[in-house]
């Protein structure tokens, strides 16, 4: 999986009225190759007649609803950890750890403490959480395609409520809306 820069104002503007999106506003974002690399830009629904000819890609979202963005962040930290520990402590499912553990390290909830080097065979991953002062061996138990679909998946729903089998009990005020996630894709090394 390929990472893009993207440049965007931090100010959730339509660029056809200049007029600003209000808290549970939908649009539409265009993504646009530019001189300067891929450009997004955001349409209000009244402005908006489609996608422009130079569009790389189009969808609809939503300005989410005023929170406490701090709160959010620590509260997603908070259910990615408690997660991890009960996957680790009940040991009944490696691959659904190894998956949130990689998670976690995209996150930076997790630094990977040795560098792997493409190509390279590994047994485990040795990971360090900076907010726990901790480190902790991951067995890299690689799921095949469909699993790791799954394993995605359930992490997403548990993360975003829509999971009707919690792994662990959550604060339904906690659970936080994470539209921003994205979980890593695995490479399987041979």
């Amino acid at each position: 999986m390929e990472d893009y820069r993207i440049s965007h104002s931090a100010t959730a503007v339509c660029c056809m009225t200049n007029r600003e999106f209000q808290p549970g506003e939908t649009f539409y974002a265009v993504l646009v190759e530019s001189d300067e690399g891929h450009v997004r830009r955001d349409y209000s629904l009244e402005a908006w007649t489609g996608p422009p000819e130079d569009a790389v890609g189009f969808w609809m979202t939503k300005i989410p609803e005023k929170k406490d963005h701090a709160r959010q962040k620590v509260a997603v930290n908070d259910i990615l950890l408690s997660v991890f520990d009960h996957l680790r402590q009940s040991d009944t499912e490696p691959e659904k750890l190894y998956i949130l553990a990689l998670l976690m390290i995209r996150r930076r909830i997790f630094r990977l403490e040795e560098d792997v080097e493409p190509g390279r065979n590994v047994s485990s991953l040795t990971v360090y959480c900076q907010r726990r002062d901790e480190s902790y061996t991951v067995a890299a138990m690689v799921p095949d395609a469909k699993r790791q679909a799954e394993i995605q998946e359930e992490l997403a729903g548990l993360l975003t409520g829509t999971d009707e089998k919690k792994i662990v009990p959550v604060d339904a005020s906690e659970i936080v809306d994470v539209d921003a996630l994205v979980l890593p894709e695995i490479e399987i090394l041979e």
